[in-house]
């Protein structure tokens, strides 16, 4: 009686203690779960700057691709059509690219063509592509005359395309703060990623990305036009409107940006020897030449100056032969010395 007494008396407590248990566990299971949501935000943080900084060096490396391929080939290649994506350049019958935007070429260059999310490469030339019969190209070798906009990649050429930015511009004393302002001009070519968030990418199966409305920046960057923004990483936000207003404020932008610049480009062609050396003199000059020997942007003095240039590269080093009966000044023999040596040699 006693002994059932006091198992029954136990029961209660032993229910009691279950319970206690039980509330414990929730208890623990919310605080581990508070503390997972809390490490795995900063762990996609993580995750998102490993993959940037991954893309960045793929980015850098299709550049110093295309650096190789000018001194090469003598002249940047044509992009890659999306609707093959075969990573092959697209040219047409007449030797002239297919397109001014489009894919990276990287089975070319020998470069990955996808950034860290999976998404194409985008690539963007100053070229004459069909059926355009005019404007500045740098996807044909040169063909020796060094003037602007002639179609081939010479010291006289100069890119179509402007890299912008948002923020404070250094250059001024007033202080912006969503303006737009200039990070390079006269560019050659620039290659995109379009961040995590793809807005504007291509696929790897077809296919591209939709852009948000208001995401005037993401979509320069994912159109064929001159104008592309390389800014610093902002988070998405849901009230925003790129128009420089500053209200809203600008969106979110995750792309990343690189651009050839076109001194270092002329500096490597030279340096491997890909250009003429009169482009070589007379892009030192701040001349060009057509085939005429004659260049309309330039003075008269320079313009006898440098067609006595093309004289003595053509072997008419007389007197009469190279001022051809006119009198070019002191300006024009100074020149015709100094490039002598280089031209003859």
């Amino acid at each position: 009686m006693s002994a059932g007494g006091s198992a029954a008396g136990h029961a209660p407590g032993r229910r009691r203690a279950r319970a206690f248990t039980l509330i414990e566990m929730a208890l623990v299971l919310a605080i581990l779960g508070a503390i997972a949501t809390a490490a795995l935000q900063p762990l996609g943080v993580q995750l998102e700057a490993r993959d940037r900084r991954a893309t960045a060096a793929t980015l850098e490396a299709a550049i110093e691709a295309l650096y190789g391929h000018a001194i090469v080939h003598g002249r940047l290649p044509c992009p890659d059509a999306p609707s093959d994506g075969d990573g092959r350049e697209d040219r047409t019958a007449d030797g002239r690219c297919a397109r001014v935007a489009g894919l990276l070429p990287a089975a070319d260059l020998g470069v990955r063509a996808f950034d860290a999310w999976g998404n194409r490469l985008r690539y963007r030339v100053t070229t004459r592509a069909a059926p355009a019969a005019a404007g500045a190209s740098f996807t044909m070798a040169d063909d020796g005359y060094c003037h602007r906009s002639d179609g081939t990649l010479d010291l006289c050429e100069r890119g179509d395309l402007t890299v912008l930015t948002r923020g404070d511009d250094p250059r001024t004393a007033v202080r912006e703060s969503d303006a737009a302002f200039t990070l390079a001009d006269a560019v050659p070519a620039v290659v995109i990623s379009h961040g995590a968030n793809g807005h504007g990418a291509w696929r790897p199966g077809g296919g591209m990305v939709a852009l948000p409305a208001g995401h005037l920046d993401e979509a320069a960057n994912a159109g064929a036009g001159s104008t592309y923004y390389a800014r610093d990483y902002a988070a998405a936000r849901a009230d925003c409107h790129d128009d420089g207003a500053g209200r809203p404020a600008p969106c979110g932008f995750d792309d990343l940006l690189r651009w050839i610049s076109p001194t270092i480009l002329a500096a490597r062609l030279v340096r491997g020897g890909r250009l003429d050396r009169l482009d070589r003199v007379l892009g030192r000059l701040g001349m060009g030449r057509d085939r005429e020997g004659d260049e309309d942007d330039i003075g008269s003095r320079e313009c006898r100056a440098s067609h006595a240039v093309v004289a003595l590269r053509r072997g008419k080093r007389g007197t009469g032969a190279v001022a051809s009966g006119d009198s070019w000044d002191r300006f024009g023999s100074k020149i015709v010395q100094a490039s002598a040596p280089s031209l003859t040699s």
